[in-house]
């Protein structure tokens, strides 16, 4: 059954706080950074597949990575402290990008490696979700949990955003 709000929002609780300053420096110019690499990926792999089909299948692959992974994770870290689930999904990404460049260093990719990579990837992000989903419900108030969310889902929009915008109009190497 619902409880009464208290009316305590989540910024009335990070009003002042320094942590969230710290927090918003930090986060919106690293999922900036993430929309970056996007659009750079995209351009990639339109060019990989020759043409832009090769998305959907690098996309499709990533989401059933996600799936398979997020399905094992999210019990998991019902069972586990989900802060060790999530330094496993950060190594799996560090890995999968330091793979990438290295692979990318040696010449072009084939699609298959690319879609071998992205799947990787999609495991790895599928991991991380639910440790973050379950960290965050574990550090805001109950009544507070649904502001949470959408602050932290405007946080990766608006960096994800502005991350292909600042990709789009930066001039080519």
């Amino acid at each position: 059954m619902n409880q009464p709000s208290s009316g305590i929002t989540v910024l009335d609780q990070l009003k002042g706080s320094p942590r969230f300053a710290l927090f918003m420096l930090l986060m919106v110019p690293a999922a900036g950074t993430i929309g970056a690499k996007e659009a750079a990926r995209l351009d990639y792999v339109t060019d990989a597949f020759g043409s832009a089909l090769g998305i959907g299948s690098v996309g499709a692959v990533i989401a059933v990575g996600t799936a398979i992974a997020g399905s094992v994770a999210g019990p998991l870290c019902d069972r586990i402290n989900p802060r060790g689930v999530l330094l496993l999904s950060f190594a799996m990404i560090a890995a999968s990008n330091l793979v990438t460049v290295a692979l990318l260093i040696q010449g072009a990719l084939a699609t298959g490696l690319i879609e071998v990579l992205a799947f990787w990837y999609g495991l790895a992000f599928g991991i991380g979700v639910p440790a973050l989903l379950k960290l965050q419900a574990a550090l805001v108030p109950l009544d507070a949990r649904g502001s949470a969310e959408i602050i932290n889902i405007l946080r990766l929009s608006v960096g994800g955003i502005i991350g292909v915008f600042l990709a789009r109009i930066s001039p080519s190497p």
